[in-house]
């Protein structure tokens, strides 16, 4: 679970349905609600350049997959070996996208 902002919740709520997102403190008299998402991909993702917590667990996710990725090309066809590059390219770009977020 990652913590989130109200406005975030709303964002999630619209763009990734599937996400889901628990309210703490709903009785509490202030305005300051908690808001946490579990980890989907497309939540994370759509809050990757807002939250950190959240940056770091797409980044997880991307170099999880990075790796799952280099290992079936092991394996591959020939067929299968173009596209698998072309994937492993892309998560790698992706990765370094977010790597620069954090500097």
């Amino acid at each position: 679970m990652i913590p989130i902002t109200q406005e975030e919740s709303f964002k999630v709520r619209k763009f990734a349905p599937n996400t889901y997102i628990t309210g703490v403190n709903k009785e509490h008299m202030s305005n300051s609600k908690g808001y946490y998402m579990t980890c989907t991909r497309i939540g994370v993702k759509l809050l990757a350049k807002s939250n950190i917590k959240a940056r770091a667990e797409y980044l997880e996710m991307l170099t999880d997959e990075l790796q799952s990725t280099k290992r079936k090309l092991v394996y591959a066809k020939e067929k299968e070996k173009l596209d698998l590059t072309k994937k492993i390219k892309q998560l790698e770009e992706e990765i370094q996208e977010l790597k620069l977020l954090d500097i």
